[in-house]
């Protein structure tokens, strides 16, 4: 049977403690020994020479051992021992060891503990809350005379959490502080139906809460622009739609949109609110930022009839159909920028405070500013930042109006039409906090006085940007307390944490300390306090106020702890003095801004005195009647002072970038990531520099390209970073593995390639091409599902390649053409047109374009999705459309037949365009790059792409930043390279804001979708040599 798994929960020290002198030891261990072998059957050949992966790898042994120590006891009747110790805990914070020395009465120095300590301190108002009690180290203490002393050195373990106040009695209640920022807007859940433009006189000023006010805005709106029933309809961008039989609209006021994609209908009371006035939408979830779009259709009632007009309103239909054109209006969708129409219509005025936990009754809010936070009022000005931004009561300016600013209120139609039961009635169940304004914090919105600091940028930022490290400064920020009701049971309260530190905790209600294992019982795994006698605790509303500490999931920054106590006892009191020192060590080489190492010195010194005055009573009793003159009288004294001082040592640097694990965007050369491409735009520059002909289709060659293969004698090719770059170094015993390299080879026109698996000679054969230059090109994607990288911040672009620096051969070299941008989806493939089959060989003759304008995939045209086992059937190019076929002198007409078959776990000869095939590949493969189901550019229409061009001349010095190792080239099978040439490793960098040409005004660089590598030949280069080319 099984080995049952051994307790790893954690022990109770003070609980069954064995006699002081027994030490009881208690350890079990486990040893496993196993042996793994891994094989791949569907191997790709870069998978080959990886040195973290092999397609079969060998036996590879494994030792597994794991213990568990449990001892707690005393010997030499002065060292007491309390481990407690799993490996197998998931936090290591949740260990004990602790070693503790007892001296004699009358020693100098009382005890020592060694590993798990405690700060012990004197009792302090300010300083004992911000002192940890989870510590590993030394800590020391003892006695000389009057005074008392304690000392400890140790690595800070645990994290100090402030006071949490509770509300019991019936259910615990929460009484939490929000703090949200101007810019924490809820995003891409609230949305207008129309373009609020269309609101003459009202926008930004409306008060979406107002139904009169958005009755009025509606009844402003002209019959063919006033919405009747609004339909909503959600698009996942490259997935699967749940109804395959979905509308399929274009978007009115794009000119680039077209119909193909396929849309869900979101049902209204299950997936959204609707407000009755029809102008406005919240939805029950945000849509994903990076692959979901928003539209709308809706009926006009015009002359007193419901109608559909398709230009204006669009077409609100439920499925597709072939009867008429389908549109619709776009709310949102991932790209928006500031100055698109459709940007404007997502509401930034409403704040999320919290679940339906919330009692909408006790939220209390404050808007403060500065950076102090506690500034309620504009300078100036009598009128708090709450009555400026019109969120304070009517009748008490200084309190929030909380029945009419939090959404959804208690007289909105909200409800769940889908709900099974009455308890789940609700559609919305979060609280929000609504401004009665689309752009409170602009100028032109509610911050119009001079007097106030407007924040605009909040409504032009982009979406994406609003939660990262780019989003907009705050000015404003909102101060929210409020009660949040439990779910659990009365006298149980969930602290909605974990890992609490054993004995860290300290209850109070109303003053009264609370006793463990008397009033509570406390989960530390789980964080949850059980009351004991909740029913006298608990048996009206009270306040309960908890401190506590937790083992951090992750220590980030080791944080080191010294510190020293001291207190004079006195016949008639104490004086006691606390230092403690706390010093960050960071793991940085260049610790960036916000990230250097902090230390800091708390100190306090505190009296507390008292004097028996027998003789006040009985001057009292002489002078006041009924004053018993033996009653005690008594004068105390408590005074405290306490100092917390910043201590930055005068060597801390930080740095405003880290180049640390930052070193910019790769590229992904995989060799499986890249497709074939479409044929580039002119530009303006481009035609100079190469000529305007050399794009042409017929001058499009056959290019290979991959990241490993063999040379003429059979032998792997592959690079390390010491074989490309003399200026590195590898320090101590680091290993180079072999570099990732896209090896790129352009065919000479005349050959097509489809080498033929014995001879390896090519079975394709072009006649009558045009002498000079060709080109081919590539192109990889970025993000994941057409969402694209943000490149704002890109400075360069880098990349290694080979070049023949020769001067008498430096004009072979090819030319580069790197494209960022929405480049054209139109890919260029060609394809014989006629097969000769005769005994023992068979030849492809002629040339074709294939799949030329149109838009090609391997998915399933119904469902959109790709299954290896029925849909890997390749793309045009691999995928003959039709092909002559004379076989022993009969012709035939052969449709759809497959030129290659990709098999896994090949390592071609470097050069062969079979390693390209996408006939049985194990992938997906298809020319759609924003996965929106349709060709963005036709052919006449690929000057309208958006680019960032990157003209890279490798047969011009200049272009070089250094050169690398030089050497012989890669003897291939194809003699791409003249013999007794020399070739040189190169590094070109070129500034990423600098583009030698900028096409369509530029891609938005908060999405580059694509990069494009277009090889051209050199000017030099013979007609029927290979041009070769890594990267």
């Amino acid at each position: 049977p099984a080995a049952s798994r051994p307790d790893t929960s954690r022990r109770d020290s003070t609980a069954a403690a064995p006699a002081d002198s027994a030490l009881t030891v208690d350890l079990l261990g486990r040893l496993e020994f196993k042996g793994e072998r891994t094989k791949n059957d569907r191997c790709f050949a870069n998978q080959l020479y990886s040195l973290t992966f092999r397609c079969a790898s060998q036996i590879t042994p494994q030792l597994d051992f794991t213990f568990s120590l449990r001892s707690l006891g005393t010997f030499a009747d002065r060292v007491r021992v309390d481990v407690d110790y799993d490996s197998q805990r998931e936090f290591d914070g949740s260990n004990t060891i602790s070693l503790a020395y007892r001296g004699r009465e009358g020693e100098f120095l009382e005890r020592v503990e060694v590993g798990n300590v405690t700060f012990r301190s004197p009792t302090s108002r300010f300083i004992t809350s911000g002192i940890p009690s989870g510590n590993y180290g030394i800590q020391a203490s003892g006695r000389l005379g009057p005074l008392r002393f304690s000392a400890i050195a140790a690595q800070q373990r645990g994290n100090v959490l402030r006071d949490t106040v509770f509300t019991i009695g019936g259910r615990a209640m929460r009484v939490p502080e929000r703090t949200i920022h101007d810019y924490q807007v809820e995003a891409r859940r609230f949305f207008f139906t129309v373009d609020p433009a269309l609101f003459a006189g009202g926008y930004p000023n409306v008060d979406i809460l107002n139904p009169r006010q958005m009755g009025e805005l509606a009844a402003s709106l002209p019959e063919t622009r006033r919405p009747q029933r609004v339909s909503l309809y959600r698009l996942i961008i490259g997935g699967q739609p749940p109804n395959p039989n979905g509308p399929q609209f274009t978007i009115l006021g794009d000119p680039d949109s077209r119909a193909g994609q396929v849309y869900e209908q979101l049902r209204e009371g299950v997936d959204y609110y609707i407000d009755p006035s029809q102008l406005w939408i919240a939805l029950v979830r945000p849509l994903s930022l990076a692959n979901e779009r928003l539209v709308a259709a809706w009926t006009l009632r015009v002359g007193g009839r419901d109608t559909v007009i398709a230009e204006l309103g669009g077409t609100p239909d439920l499925e597709f159909t072939r009867d008429h054109p389908q549109y619709a209006h776009l709310l949102w969708e991932p790209g928006l920028e500031a100055d698109d129409p459709a940007f404007r219509r997502e509401i930034r005025s409403v704040y999320r405070l919290g679940g339906d936990d919330i009692r909408r009754e006790t939220v209390a809010l404050r808007i403060v500013a500065g950076t102090s936070g506690d500034q309620e009022k504009p300078p100036g000005l009598a009128n708090t930042y709450l009555e400026v931004f019109r969120l304070a009561q009517s009748t008490n300016r200084a309190l929030f109006d909380s029945d009419n600013r939090l959404w959804p209120r208690r007289q909105d139609p909200n409800f769940n039409l889908g709900a099974s039961t009455v308890s789940a009635a609700s559609l919305i169940r979060d609280v929000f906090i609504v401004f009665p304004s689309a752009e409170p914090f602009s100028r032109r919105g509610l911050a119009f006085a001079p007097t106030l600091v407007a924040n605009d940028t909040i409504y032009r930022t982009p979406a994406e940007y609003l939660y990262s490290a780019q989003h907009p400064q705050s000015f404003y920020r909102l101060v929210a307390t409020y009660e949040s009701s439990g779910s659990t049971s009365p006298g149980t309260i969930a602290l909605a944490t974990s890992q609490i530190r054993p004995g860290s905790e300290r209850l109070t209600i109303e003053g009264r300390v609370l006793t463990r294992h008397v009033d509570y019982e406390i989960d530390y795994d789980l964080g949850t306090v059980r009351l004991l006698t909740a029913d006298s605790l608990a048996a009206r509303p009270r306040r309960l106020t908890m401190q506590y500490e937790e083992n951090p999931l992750f220590t980030s920054v080791p944080t080191s702890v010294a510190g020293l106590t001291a207190e004079w006892l006195f016949s008639f009191g104490s004086l006691s003095l606390t230092a403690m020192s706390q010093r960050q060590r960071t793991n940085f080489t260049r610790p960036p801004l916000g990230f250097e190492p902090q230390a800091s010195v708390v100190a306090g010194l505190s009296a507390a005195m008292g004097w028996n005055l027998g003789g006040l009573s009985r001057a009292l009793a002489r002078r006041l009647p009924l004053v018993d003159s033996l009653a005690p009288s008594r004068f105390d004294l408590v005074a405290e002072l306490a100092m917390s001082r910043p201590r930055q040592g005068g060597g801390e640097q930080a740095y405003i970038e880290s180049f640390e694990n930052q070193g910019g965007i790769g590229v992904n050369l995989l060799e499986s990531q890249w497709q074939y491409s479409s044929q580039p735009a002119l530009g303006a520059r481009l035609p100079g520099r190469i000529g305007g002909a050399t794009l042409d289709t017929t001058r499009a060659g056959t290019l290979a390209f991959q990241n490993y293969g063999t040379d003429v004698d059979g032998r792997a090719v592959a690079f390390t970073i010491q074989q490309i770059d003399p200026l590195t170094t590898l320090a101590g015993g680091a290993i180079a593995g072999f570099e990732q390299v896209l090896w790129l080879t352009l065919y000479p026109l005349a050959i097509g390639g489809l080498g033929d698996p014995e001879t390896g000679q090519s079975r394709w054969r072009v006649r009558g091409v045009p002498s000079g230059r060709r080109w081919r090109s590539i192109r990889t994607t970025f993000g994941a599902g057409g969402t694209g990288v943000d490149l704002t911040r890109a400075e360069y672009v880098e990349f290694w390649t080979q070049a023949d620096t020769a001067a008498i051969r430096r004009q072979q070299n090819p030319v580069l053409i790197l494209d960022f941008g929405d480049v054209s989806e139109n890919s260029v493939a060609f394809a014989p047109e006629s097969l000769r089959v005769a005994a023992g060989d068979s030849l492809y003759t002629g040339k074709r374009l294939q799949g030329w304008n149109r838009l090609d995939s391997e998915r399933d045209r119904f469902s959109r999705a790709f299954s290896a086992d029925v849909n890997d059937l390749g793309l045009p190019g691999h995928i003959v459309e039709e092909l002559h076929v004379i076989d022993e002198g009969i012709p035939l007409l052969v449709r759809s037949h497959p030129t290659c078959r990709l098999g896994a776990g090949r390592l071609l000869p470097l050069g062969d365009m079979r390693i390209n095939c996408t006939v049985r590949n194990s992938r997906l493969d298809e020319e759609d790059i924003d996965q929106d189901a349709t060709l963005n550019f036709t052919a006449d229409q690929r000057e309208r792409e958006r680019l960032r061009r990157f003209i890279v001349d490798l047969s011009r010095p200049e272009t070089f930043n250094r050169v690398g190792i030089c050497g012989p080239p890669v003897r291939d099978v194809n003699q791409s390279h003249a013999p007794g040439s020399t070739v040189c490793w190169v590094q070109v960098r070129l500034p990423f804001n600098a583009p030698d040409d900028t096409l369509g005004g530029g891609p938005p660089l908060r999405r580059v979708r694509a990069l494009r590598v277009t090889v051209v030949s050199g000017t030099a280069k013979p007609d029927d040599r290979y041009t070769q080319v890594p990267l």
